[in-house]
């Protein structure tokens, strides 16, 4: 918590936590920085990183950033998986990849214990929903923060 103290506004509770560990962190930190743990509420996880640029090696004749015309900036890639699911790939800024999970996780059923414990910031991440899903998606959310909304609906 020396993070908090020491100026940092928010800290974001890992991917790798369950719903009942986030809820046990926000309690175990109480009313003084639960406030300040950010959970992630929607996001499709991250589910493989590599160096290698399939962009590069795929779309172009280069090898890298240096010769490979940037095709990750012009091009959209999904890798299937053995199930049929299309995973979105994108590049960072020095030419490594991450395949994003096709599906989202959601923790629209535990945001009403998240709240419970002292959770006060949520967060929806989103890859490459178009605006009208982001728009869907964020209301989504707030109707259940709200309780107009059950979290199956």
């Amino acid at each position: 918590w020396e993070l908090l103290d020491y100026g940092c506004s928010r800290v974001t509770a890992s991917y790798d936590l369950s719903a009942n560990a986030i809820a046990e962190l926000l309690e175990t930190v109480g009313p003084r920085y639960a406030p300040q743990i950010e959970v992630v509420a929607h996001a499709h996880l991250p589910i493989f990183h590599t160096e290698h640029c399939v962009f590069a090696r795929f779309l172009s004749n280069g090898n890298s950033y240096v010769d490979c015309g940037h095709a990750c900036t012009r091009h959209n890639v999904h890798l299937r998986d053995q199930t049929g699911a299309d995973n979105l790939v994108l590049a960072d800024m020095g030419c490594r990849n991450t395949v994003f999970s096709a599906q989202a996780q959601s923790g629209a059923y535990s945001l009403m214990q998240w709240m419970d414990a002292g959770g006060k910031h949520f967060r929806v991440e989103l890859v490459d929903e178009s605006g009208m899903d982001a728009k869907r998606i964020v209301n989504g959310y707030r109707q259940v923060l709200d309780g107009d909304l059950r979290p199956k609906e």
